[in-house]
């Protein structure tokens, strides 16, 4: 989510408010005539993430922030962002509570947010693929595609590292050559994916038993280094090649 309700954005679920949703500020708007609207969602509300396309009286279409806008319509419709949804769950510091509304930055923002029960709770889109057809997926944790399947990771990176060692780069022997990097009799042996799975249950039983974890240490610290999706076959070159 940007800061505001400008540019591109992802749209999150509409969510029904919990007392965890809700913050200790207040949310008042102050209109044209001078009226005061408190605009704070209560236990129960549902809010949506973008504003209204075609808003109803009373419903809120603009920011809090811009109360005069030249074009009022420009928002209709268009996602509110992290500021707006913070404000009108009462988490946006107020002058009336002694805290300056500048002092929260972006940063602060997000920590904020996802601090909150419904964005822990909050399905990617990946997931909601999966429900829509009847699944359901299990996770492994972020940065570590090493921990899915049986050693899945570790074969697909022995068969591409067998495929680049063996690349004749002609075209006419392309398809044989990626079907000789999946040959369970050279490649992808017995031994070797056993020994692959072995590796996999090593990473999990790190998570799983705390105390057995102390050889596993290194591997948050590998995460933050790393700037990309993480693959296996980079991560455990070694490993790989002496399986």
């Amino acid at each position: 989510m940007n800061v505001g309700p400008s540019g591109k954005q992802a749209i999150l679920h509409p969510s029904t408010m919990s007392e965890g949703c809700i913050g200790p500020h207040p949310a008042n708007m102050t209109l044209s005539d001078g009226t005061v609207v408190d605009c704070k969602l209560q236990v129960g509300e549902l809010q949506r993430f973008t504003f209204p396309a075609q808003p109803k009286p009373g419903e809120i279409a603009m920011p809090f922030f811009d109360r005069e806008p030249d074009d009022p319509a420009h928002y209709f419709g268009q996602a509110k962002g992290m500021k707006q949804v913070l404000w009108e769950r009462g988490w946006w510091p107020s002058e009336v509570t002694g805290v300056a509304r500048t002092k929260m930055k972006q940063d602060d923002m997000a920590v904020a947010l996802g601090m909150l029960p419904d964005f822990l709770a909050e399905t990617s889109a990946f997931e909601d693929s999966l429900n829509w057809c009847g699944h359901f997926g299990l996770l492994s944790p972020k940065g570590h595609p090493e921990m899915a399947g049986q050693g899945v990771e570790y074969c697909w990176g022995k068969a591409k590292q067998h495929y680049r060692r063996h690349n004749t780069m002609d075209n006419k022997t392309f398809e044989k050559s990626v079907i000789e990097c999946m040959s369970t009799a050279e490649v992808l042996n017995t031994e070797r994916v056993r020994k692959f799975a072995r590796r996999a249950r090593a990473y999990r039983n790190g998570y799983r038993e705390p105390e057995l974890a102390g050889s596993y240490l290194g591997i948050e610290k590998l995460v933050k280094r790393c700037k990309s999706h993480r693959y296996t076959l980079d991560q455990a070159y070694s490993f790989i090649r002496n399986a």
